[in-house]
C-alpha cells in the first residue's frame, strides 16, 4: 500500500459505500471484500479506492447476482464471462418487466371495470357490434355432482391453464358461456363453460373464439339467482327486434360478491350473439 493513503474505519467506509458495518464484516468473512489494513487490536481499515469494489458488489447484487457469483467474478476477472453474465441478467429483467407490465394492465382493467360498474344503465337491452375475442373456455361437468363441484373443478383447470398464458390474460374475471342450444330452450340456469379472456389466440385444447358479430347485451344487477330471468328477457328482446340468435351467450361479472356484501349490488354483463 502506498504511503500517505488515507485509511477509513469500518464505520466511515460503510457510510461512504452506503452499506452497514455488518455487511462489511460479512464480506470480509467470506473473502469478498477484505480491509486493506487489519491492526493488531482487530480494527479494520479500508482505502477510498476500495469503495469502487464495494460499488460493483452492490450493483451486481441489485442485478440479482449471488455473493458467490460476485466472488467468482473477482477471482477470474474474465471480461467475456462478466459481459455474458450481465446480458443474462438483462434478459431476466426484460422478462420481469414484461410480467410487471402485464400485471399493471390487469390491475388497470379491474379498476376501470369496478369504477364504471355502478354507473352503468341496468336491465336495458341493446344491440352492439363486438370484435372477435380470444378465450380459454373449460367445459362444466355436472355428472360428478352439483353446480358448485362443477364450477370448482372447471375453474381450477382454467386457472392452471391460464398460468401458461398469463402474459396474454386480460382480466382476473371468470365468465360463463351458455350454448345456443340451451338458449333456444331458455335454459340459462346452468352454464356450459367457464372462461377467461386473452389478448391473442393460443394453442390449447381449451382455446375458444368468441366471433366478431352483433350481440344483444344487457347489464344485469342483482342476485345471481335472478340472472336466468334477465337472460329470458334478453332473448325475448331479440325476438321482438326481429333478430335471430346465432351463437352463444357470454356472462361476465363486472362487480362481484367479492366487492360487495349486498347481492343486489352484483353487476353482470350478458351478451348473446345474433345475426
Amino acid at each position: 500500500m502506498e504511503k500517505n493513503v488515507p485509511l477509513l474505519s469500518t464505520g466511515e467506509f460503510a457510510k461512504l459505500c452506503g452499506v452497514t458495518k455488518e455487511t462489511l464484516f460479512h464480506y470480509d468473512e467470506i473473502g469478498l471484500l477484505r480491509p486493506e489494513v487489519r491492526k493488531e487490536n482487530g480494527y479494520r481499515y479500508y482505502t477510498p479506492a476500495q469503495s469502487f469494489v464495494c460499488d460493483i458488489i452492490v450493483f451486481l447484487k441489485k442485478c440479482g447476482s449471488s455473493l458467490s457469483e460476485i466472488k467468482e467474478h473477482f477471482v477470474s476477472m474474465d471480461p467475456e464471462k462478466f459481459v455474458a453474465t450481465l446480458k443474462m441478467k438483462q434478459e431476466r429483467f426484460g422478462e420481469e418487466l414484461a410480467r410487471l407490465a402485464q400485471r399493471q394492465r390487469l390491475l388497470q382493467n379491474v379498476i376501470e371495470r369496478v369504477e364504471s360498474a355502478p354507473s352503468l344503465e341496468t336491465n336495458k337491452p341493446s344491440i352492439e357490434y363486438v370484435e372477435e375475442q380470444y378465450l380459454l373456455a373449460v367445459p362444466l361437468d355436472y355428472s360428478r355432482g352439483g353446480e358448485e363441484i362443477a364450477w370448482a373443478e372447471a375453474s381450477q383447470r382454467l386457472m392452471e391453464n391460464l398460468k401458461t398464458f398469463s402474459s396474454m390474460q386480460l382480466s382476473f374475471d371468470v365468465g360463463a358461456i351458455v350454448t345456443r342450444e340451451n338458449l333456444a330452450r331458455k335454459e340459462m340456469e346452468e352454464a356450459d363453460y367457464c372462461y377467461s379472456e386473452l389478448s391473442a389466440p393460443v394453442a390449447s385444447e381449451y382455446s375458444f373464439l368468441k366471433p366478431a358479430s352483433h350481440y344483444a347485451t344487457m347489464i344485469h344487477k342483482g342476485p345471481y339467482e335472478d340472472l336466468p330471468r334477465s337472460g329470458e328477457r334478453l332473448v325475448d328482446f331479440i325476438k321482438q327486434s326481429g333478430r335471430r340468435i346465432t351463437g352463444n351467450a357470454y356472462v361476465i361479472d363486472l362487480f362481484t360478491y367479492f366487492m360487495t356484501e349486498k347481492e343486489e349490488d352484483v353487476v353482470m354483463r350478458i351478451a348473446i350473439q345474433i345475426d
